[in-house]
């Protein structure tokens, strides 16, 4: 509980299985030392429970840190808006973010942070920011949180997230990845980022298991929640998929990309009317985005309104003229018309950008129609996807 500049957090130590109170504590302390009242209660709860410490942990525990009162209170509203999973979110959090870092650069959360907004401002379906640059200052920003503190997760996780996304070099990303779950096996984020990793590669198994995973550690996030969805989704179980992104939309019927997950979806079980109707909802959440014109374009085209597709196309190279519009868009309705001389050659324009759409290609149904031209597969071999 906070009152003002005051922290009050009370602490119970119950027995489980007869419900029995065994010992309960009350801390005050300055929010300026929240972090250091945070490890003293984690202490004595130790204690309490007669947990054997070593020197070492003992080291650990004591190592408080001060972090100034406004920093926080920025942090905090940039991981809201963080959260929130669209442009105008993204552009508020990164300038919380770079806020915080004013008043106190050496806080390696909101580095973090930083990195974070940055990765997503620059992928594909945002594109607020040209891809390399964005992908840069997220390593830049990842790289000096782990500078600062080694030992915080989210700057392992922000890491992977670049690693595996732009540079698409699995192996390091893998180990960034388990080393931020490692350090703390609490975060869903780390784990919703390495259920993504795993969908990407075909681990369906083990990316079902990491998304629900995340899930328990934080099931009302919407994200998290969508998650599940998209690791269904890649793993073809299109049912599920359908099921998991109207759970979240039941949480939050504006949250936009479970809309456009739920088209995907509904489009690979042939449903294409419903799909395109989530595609324009898609479309008026989150301003008109040129992914979703291009995913409208693609359930066209699968559907055999050719026309309509060809139109949808003419709008993108209209878009274009007035903004930047990611070759994967073309890629997208180029594929769904079966013109695959133009969706190689877009998904090439794509990789030489790095896209961070080009991380699922080897998993994405709306590719399966070029999965047998020796282009792509060596595509996908440029790539660098483990066999």
């Amino acid at each position: 509980m906070r009152s003002g500049d005051r922290v009050r957090i009370t602490a119970q130590l119950i027995e489980a299985r007869n419900d029995r109170h065994l010992w309960a504590e009350t801390y005050e302390g300055d929010l300026r030392d929240v972090l250091a009242l945070q490890d003293m209660v984690a202490t004595t709860i130790a204690k309490e429970i007669k947990a054997n410490l070593t020197s070492s942990d003992v080291s650990q525990l004591s190592g408080g840190l001060h972090v100034n009162r406004d920093t926080y209170e920025l942090y905090l509203r940039g991981r809201y808006f963080w959260n929130k999973r669209d442009p105008p979110g993204l552009e508020k959090a990164l300038d919380y973010f770079q806020r915080a870092a004013e008043k106190d650069p050496g806080y390696a959360p909101v580095q973090a942070g930083l990195a974070d907004t940055y990765s997503l401002l620059g992928a594909a379906g945002f594109d607020v920011l040209p891809t390399a640059e964005a992908m840069e200052k997220a390593r830049e920003a990842a790289n000096k949180a782990i500078r600062i503190d080694d030992q915080l997760a989210e700057a392992h996780a922000s890491l992977a997230f670049v690693v595996y996304s732009y540079d698409w070099n699995w192996g390091a990303a893998e180990k960034e990845f388990k080393r931020a779950i490692e350090l703390n096996p609490s975060y869903a984020t780390a784990h919703q980022w390495y259920s993504d990793y795993l969908s990407s590669l075909g681990r369906k198994e083990e990316a079902l298991a990491e998304a629900q995973a995340a899930l328990g550690l934080d099931p009302l996030s919407l994200i998290v929640n969508e998650n599940v969805a998209r690791a269904h989704y890649y793993a073809r179980h299109f049912d599920q998929a359908i099921e998991g992104s109207k759970k979240t939309l039941e949480m939050d019927a504006n949250f936009a990309i479970s809309h456009l997950r739920l088209g995907r979806a509904l489009a690979a079980k042939g449903m294409y009317d419903d799909a395109i109707k989530e595609f324009q909802t898609f479309s008026a959440l989150s301003g008109d985005m040129p992914l979703a014109t291009a995913s409208i374009g693609n359930a066209l085209a699968q559907s055999g309104d050719q026309p309509r597709a060809i139109r949808a196309l003419d709008e993108l190279v209209h878009l274009s003229k007035h903004g930047r519009v990611p070759p994967i868009c073309f890629a997208l309705v180029q594929a769904g018309l079966a013109n695959n001389d133009q969706a190689i050659a877009w998904l090439n324009k794509a990789y030489k950008e790095h896209s961070d759409y080009l991380r699922v290609l080897k998993v994405d149904p709306l590719f399966d129609t070029l999965r047998s031209d020796a282009r792509f597969r060596d595509l996908l071999h440029r790539i660098g996807f483990p066999e």
